[in-house]
């Protein structure tokens, strides 16, 4: 078995993205020592991940041209949070996104409650991710391609519709085998 990986790690935002390839597809799996970062917030684009004992271990990948971003403390409010003016929605990364699930950021100007959910193409609420008051800032959510049983959502378009402030505001997301 032959993988091929790159690294890149941003420590401002404690961003870690892992590109590369792999002679047989899912065979592959990558070991972290992560140290003082600890348990990462969200593993994106690979199909499994476990921590253990400090331990990073990511397996699952998608063949050539794999993607895996790792983020510690990620999941929730960023720690630097520049002026916000009005609520918004970003693009999910990665987009489209395989089983590895995908994780979008949101900014609220003030607190106020926010629902953020995740329908299908005709409509139907698929999950549910954030349904709460939080304070101002930028957040980043992951969704993991599950629907609200926990089971594999279909390949195909999803919507990401983010409600705060009295606006709806709308994301598209692409979900590929």
């Amino acid at each position: 078995m032959t993988i091929t990986t790159r690294a890149s790690f941003d420590s401002s935002s404690s961003h870690l993205i892992l590109t590369g390839d792999e002679a047989a597809e899912g065979q592959g799996v990558i070991e972290i020592e992560c140290g003082t970062l600890g348990i990462p917030g969200a593993v994106i684009g690979a199909a499994h991940s476990t921590f253990d004992a400090g331990i990073l271990t990511i397996s699952g990948f998608s063949g050539d041209a794999s993607t895996i971003e790792v983020f510690w403390g990620a999941v929730g409010v960023l720690d630097q949070i520049p002026s916000i003016r009005e609520v918004s929605l970003g693009v999910g990364h990665p987009n489209p996104f395989r089983d590895g699930g995908m994780v979008c950021e949101f900014a609220l100007p003030q607190a106020t409650h926010a629902r953020l959910q995740v329908h299908d193409v005709q409509g139907r609420l698929v999950r549910v991710l954030v349904n709460e008051r939080r304070e101002a800032g930028i957040y980043r959510v992951a969704w993991d391609g599950n629907d609200s049983q926990g089971r594999s959502a279909a390949n195909g378009v999803y919507f990401l519709r983010l409600e705060a402030q009295g606006r709806s505001l709308t994301s598209k997301a692409v979900k590929t085998r």
